[in-house]
């Protein structure tokens, strides 16, 4: 769901000189195309702050054309976030972090920037003031329209955990990563998805990495994990990363919706169990199914879809149940990269008759989007 947009607001003098800097910046130093942005969300700020100190300092070490920038919304959500409860430390944290990056005297220019007020695909030359006619946007669209904007001058990558955000950024033909649970990768392993994405700027990120790996073996790096340094992180394709977004949102969905089919049948079924009536070994395979509707396979679920109602999927090859699988998690599982485009081009066939044959609004609202990146991909 798209965050609702709050904007323009300035109630903070932190905001306040973070804005009069970006625009200072701006006066003084245009994009350039020799130059890659990375387009910070605000969960990535929140959450993966510590990948970020030493994403800066690899790149410091690297003397690497890398920039990371803040969009004007975000540096707003992060004001607005200070003063709740559950994250008005880490909102705090990183808006200080972003302060502190931003003045830094001991380089030729800041790594970390604020987006300027002019740094907008919009006619107004202003990304708070809105065109003629322009109705109220979430402040996806806002961040977007920045990404694009970096993107029109130079290699622009959207760094974000939101899965709505990068299917959004497929559809607009806009580069992304989709980071793992930030205790579960470095700032090295950060770059190495880089390359992936811009596999032509192998040899710059690859010094950036080098960096890292130097700064580690002296003592300055604190990944937070315990990584043998000297093992190459392999690059992640960029369809790889996709495959993995789809499963993580469509394999939920497919649970929902037997939840919502099988209502108390399910109910009563799980209730049997639970007083240690058996179930016949002739009964179908998810009535002997011991786990939760919460835990089921993609298989499971439209094994008890098809017994209510027959699809006949037009494209059958490959099954849904394989493609929605992490990579060799089972027979015939691939990664994203190893699927074909016709693999690709059937699943999101398959995907679109399950949820018309159930009237799923929100797995229809998802496969339009997957739609849009196959077009952009595989068309």
């Amino acid at each position: 769901m798209s965050r609702q947009s709050r904007w323009p607001v300035n109630t903070t003098t932190q905001l306040q000189h973070l804005d009069d800097v970006a625009n200072q910046d701006f006066e003084m130093q245009s994009v350039t195309s020799d130059t890659i942005y990375i387009v910070l969300d605000t969960n990535i700020l929140l959450h993966h702050l510590h990948i970020l100190k030493n994403l800066v300092e690899d790149i410091v070490a690297a003397s690497a054309p890398i920039t990371l920038i803040c969009p004007g919304i975000v540096l707003n959500e992060l004001d607005f976030q200070k003063n709740q409860s559950h994250i008005g430390r880490l909102a705090r944290n990183a808006t200080d972090w972003m302060m502190r990056e931003v003045s830094r005297k001991d380089l030729p220019k800041p790594i970390v920037k604020g987006q300027a007020q002019q740094e907008t695909c919009k006619s107004t030359k202003n990304w708070k003031v809105r065109e003629k006619g322009e109705a109220p946007v979430s402040n996806d669209e806002v961040i977007l329209d920045c990404c694009s904007y970096f993107h029109s001058n130079a290699p622009t990558i959207m760094y974000t955990g939101d899965k709505n955000l990068c299917l959004r950024c497929s559809h607009e033909g806009l580069l992304f990563i989709l980071p793992p649970p930030s205790h579960e990768y470095t700032s090295r392993d950060l770059v190495k998805y880089m390359q992936g994405v811009l596999p032509e700027y192998q040899g710059l990120l690859e010094n950036v990495i080098e960096s890292h790996r130097q700064q580690a073996n002296n003592g300055k790096q604190d990944d937070g994990m315990m990584i043998d340094e000297d093992l190459q992180a392999e690059v992640v394709p960029r369809a790889t990363l996709v495959h993995n977004q789809v499963i993580e949102r469509f394999v939920p969905q497919f649970r929902a919706l037997v939840q919502r089919v099988g209502g108390d049948e399910l109910v009563e079924l799980e209730n049997k169990k639970k007083s240690g009536v058996s179930v016949s070994k002739y009964a179908p395979r998810w009535q002997q199914n011991d786990r939760p509707v919460g835990e089921w396979e993609v298989g499971d679920c439209l094994e008890y879809l098809q017994n209510k109602k027959k699809i006949n999927f037009t494209q059958p090859e490959p099954p849904l149940e394989r493609f929605l699988r992490y990579p060799y998690s089972g027979n015939g599982a691939l990664s994203g990269a190893e699927w074909s485009a016709s693999a690709w081009k059937a699943a999101g066939l398959s995907l679109r008759q399950v949820g018309e044959a159930w009237k799923d609004e929100a797995m229809l609202q998802d496969v339009e989007l997957f739609e849009q990146y196959l077009k952009a991909e595989y068309s």
